[in-house]
């Protein structure tokens, strides 16, 4: 018998152990690219972000589901990785320039139906051939799916941390997985045996090296006919400088933060409410500073500024492309710029200032929700002066305001109410928020005559302007049309404004998804929370009366999946409302929880491990988490609990997965059932959780859908008899 020395029997090892290991690191790590490219160009929120990941683990599932009847084999797992290379960069080339072949224009809005197919064809390309990979690996290992899952889990973990932390601070999203690509594909040549596909490894390995090199040039291409001066991508977001004739345009994510001929807005933002009162000499700018709000602001005598930023490439880039008489403001002795998440520096620091400008986008995304509701407001109020005035600027309408659009503004004044006393809104197509303790005026005479007694050299907030959008019968029509709206409030824990937000983006297309979002935003709240848990029940009684086949009982997997990605979005967006836009801890975040999948499916894949009772166990557990998290969630609690529990919360699900598919999978071609039921669940979870759950019904109903959910799972796997387990 021949002997193997010690270095090549450590490569057969590396070799059975990498491809689980790469194929988590390339999905994670191509998913995060994706989502963020996919998110600048339909100038998305976390709607846009929950379609997509809903779309990529429908296909995924679908990939691992069909993979015995389209004939995968592990001999095709090189090749398998090549295509997914292949057609990784394909999409984001193609994503990038479809505007070219849809005809429409750089800054020109696309609706929910085009959004939708971009995502399913997508997620189609990259993501169904990523679940063949999985069980061509599982069959690599000779059907041992608990190895393959555990080492994908952590391979997984190992891709966010390493995009999230070393690449994305450095690379530009195209770069990022160019790099991945390039390691994928020199992880594959080494582990690949059996007949080379020559022209299908040279496409792989050339793809990624063409991303990498024409990141600008087709970013270029596509803002044509207008001129791309500069692009930066940074944890935050992708920032792009566009210049249109003499004009320059910041925009953030695809969406427009400012513009150097927009003086409207500046002084909207900063004047109104600092006229409101007669010296004011502390005030904090939360955003907006580079276009225009710091320069408007110091107009006003003895006025000191601080001003909060959370990207700090947003002042490095307006310092290139904007002129120098611009740019000045940065370097005023009378302005403080911190570098800071707004809502954080608000809680942190201890001054009291006599205005504070909130100068942010509006609530379309979870993010910027967090800075208009109830407990933003209550910050707020701690940090104003007894006379302080709060305002912000939200997009209305002069003469028509939809039902929708006044249900949204409604919303955030009854908000405001719930804090200020005084709450008022300057009427136009930028209704102006005010609020305080004190009295407010919206007297066009009195504002007047501020103007001029400060010598206040502005352009739109002055006497002509101010008596004709000030006028009474305006302010009365804008007060009247929000006065039958329901008071329903904007908070941490019920997210509302950015569904609204949505709404009206979908109502500029008229289709069958705006009279969707409209009719779930007026359906009973309990109906999200009795009808998951009705279909539920109905498909385990079925189940449970032809429980004859193994495989099906692995329909508790869906349910696992469907509360793993619902607790995952749960634990990120409160821990973004607590603790801010901390990206690098959102990828710990979801590492941790990745870590603990692969923990728990590491620790369970002894086959003596998996016995009814043990299930029975990991499932018991599995549905008291909800009812702890529920009480976790609602304080705020130090952010290594959050890292804990979802790290214990995937070691609980890894251990439930391996456990069910030891018990249920006895034949070669389920081989992938149990990875596509868990796949098929997350994909209902992100449309539901993210898009619908949370907004309309809010964290706590959700968290205790999800105990019910879990409930019923105990209850049927306890319900059938000892010699299915067997």
């Amino acid at each position: 018998m021949p002997v193997l020395s010690k270095s090549h029997t450590g490569r057969l090892g590396l070799k059975r152990i990498l491809p689980p290991f790469v194929l988590g690191f390339l999905s994670l790590a191509l998913q995060i690219v994706l989502l963020r490219e996919f998110f600048v160009h339909f100038q998305g929120n976390e709607m846009t972000y929950g379609l997509l990941l809903a779309c990529w683990l429908l296909w995924g599932g679908a990939g691992s589901l069909l993979a015995h009847r389209l004939k995968v084999s592990a001999g095709r797992l090189s090749n398998l990785f090549c295509l997914v290379l292949i057609l990784s960069s394909v999409c984001l080339a193609g994503l990038r320039l479809s505007r070219l072949v849809l005809g429409i224009l750089p800054t020109e809005m696309t609706g929910p139906a085009v959004m939708s197919a971009f995502a399913l064809g997508l997620a189609l390309i990259i993501s169904f051939p990523l679940g063949l990979v999985f069980v061509a690996a599982v069959r690599a290992r000779s059907g041992d799916a608990a190895f393959v899952y555990s080492l994908e889990s952590l391979g997984a973990a190992a891709g966010g941390l390493t995009v999230h932390f070393l690449l994305i601070p450095h690379l530009s999203n195209w770069q990022v997985a160019g790099l991945v690509g390039l390691a994928a594909w020199t992880a594959v040549f080494f582990f690949s045996s059996g007949k080379a596909q020559v022209v299908l490894r040279a496409g792989a390995a050339l793809a990624p090296v063409l991303l990498f090199l024409t990141d600008v040039p087709t970013q270029r291409l596509f803002w044509k006919p207008l001129t791309l001066i500069a692009s930066r991508d940074t944890p935050y977001g992708k920032l792009q400088a566009v210049g249109a004739g003499n004009e320059v345009t910041l925009y953030v994510n695809g969406v427009p933060a400012f513009s150097s001929g927009d003086a409207s807005s500046a002084e909207e933002a900063v004047h109104f409410a600092l006229l409101q009162r007669s010296r004011p000499e502390k005030v904090l700018l939360l955003g907006g500073g580079a276009g225009g709000g710091l320069e408007e602001a110091l107009k006003h005598p003895g006025l000191r500024l601080d001003y909060v930023e959370l990207d700090p490439e947003i002042i490095n880039l307006s310092k290139k492309i904007l002129p120098q008489e611009k740019t000045a403001v940065f370097r005023n002795p009378r302005v403080a710029i911190h570098y800071r998440d707004g809502r954080a520096y608000l809680a942190e620091t201890t001054r009291l200032y006599d205005a504070i400008l909130l100068n942010l986008p509006e609530p379309s995304t979870a993010q910027l929700n967090r800075y208009y509701t109830r407990e933003f407001f209550e910050s707020a109020a701690r940090r104003l002066e007894p006379d302080g005035v709060l305002s912000f600027r939200i997009p209305s309408a002069e003469i028509y305001i939809s039902p929708a659009r006044a249900r949204y503004l409604a919303s955030l004044q009854n908000t405001l109410r719930e804090v200020f006393p005084e709450t008022v809104i300057v009427p136009g197509t930028a209704g102006v928020f005010l609020a305080s303790r004190k009295s407010l005026s919206l007297d066009a005479e009195t504002l007047s005559r501020e103007v001029e007694r400060r010598g206040l050299q502005t352009t739109y907030v002055r006497r002509e302007m101010l008596e004709d959008r000030l006028n009474p019968p305006r302010v009365e029509f804008l007060r009247q049309s929000l006065a039958g709206e329901p008071a329903r409030i904007n908070s941490d824990l019920v997210p509302l404004c950015y569904y609204y937000a949505n709404m009206m983006w979908a109502a500029h297309f008229a289709g069958p998804e705006s009279r969707l979002l409209e009719f779930l935003s007026r359906a009973p709240r309990s109906l999200l929370f009795v009808l998951p848990l009705f279909l539920a029940l109905l498909v385990f009684f079925i189940l449970r009366l032809r429980p004859a086949r193994k495989p099906a009982l692995l329909a508790p997997l869906a349910l696992l999946g469907f509360s793993g990605i619902a607790v995952e979005v749960l634990f990120v967006l409160r821990f973004q409302t607590l603790y801010g836009a901390a990206y690098g801890s959102v990828a710990l975040l979801l590492a941790s929880f990745m870590a603990g999948l692969w923990i728990g499916s590491w620790l369970s894949r002894s086959r003596a491990f998996a016995s009814r009772k043990n299930l029975l166990r990991s499932q018991g557990v599995l549905a008291a988490f909800p009812a702890l998290a529920a009480v976790f969630l609602h304080f705020k609690t130090p952010e290594i609990l959050f890292y804990l529990m979802l790290f214990v919360f995937g070691s609980l699900g890894g251990a439930f997965f391996v456990q069910a598919n030891r018990l249920f999978i006895v034949k070669d071609k389920d081989q992938g059932t149990g990875y596509g039921l868990d796949l098929l669940g997350s994909f209902l979870g992100a449309a539901a959780v993210s898009t619908l759950l949370l907004p309309l019904a809010g964290l706590m109903p959700t968290v205790l859908l999800l105990l019910g959910l879990n409930l019923l799972v105990f209850l049927f796997l306890l319900s059938l008899p000892e010699r299915l387990f067997a």
